[in-house]
């Protein structure tokens, strides 16, 4: 089966043999809103899968390589996270990538 990210106490019928296991690579579904100011401060939410067992998880986002600063309120382990955008130097429309780093420390558990 798939793998996904969880914290073992939500999953306690799980064994988990080999602690040594990491956490898959996060994938991003979604982020909303699609646009905003280039001086910064839209509260993004990023949804997704493998973003973390906890919001410690997450090292780093970054939006068209600007900080992306990750907030504890609207953390969903593993699924959402929320941060506030930094400043961009340019202006115009473009399309620019949304980066999510994490500790590769969680646990391994098979999907349900």
């Amino acid at each position: 089966g798939t793998s996904r990210c969880v914290e073992p106490e939500t999953c306690p019928s799980l064994t988990f043999a080999n602690q040594s296991n990491q956490c898959p690579s996060p994938v991003l579904s979604s982020v909303s809103p699609f646009s905003g100011p280039f001086r910064g401060g839209t509260r993004l939410t990023i949804t997704g899968t493998d973003l973390g067992v906890t919001v410690g998880d997450i090292v780093s986002v970054t939006v068209g390589g600007v900080n992306c600063s990750v907030q504890s309120d609207g953390y969903i382990a593993g699924a959402q996270l929320v941060c506030v955008t930094g400043s961009y130097p340019s202006g115009g429309t473009q399309s620019i990538p949304v980066n999510v780093l994490l500790n590769r420390s969680g646990s391994l558990a098979p999907s349900q």
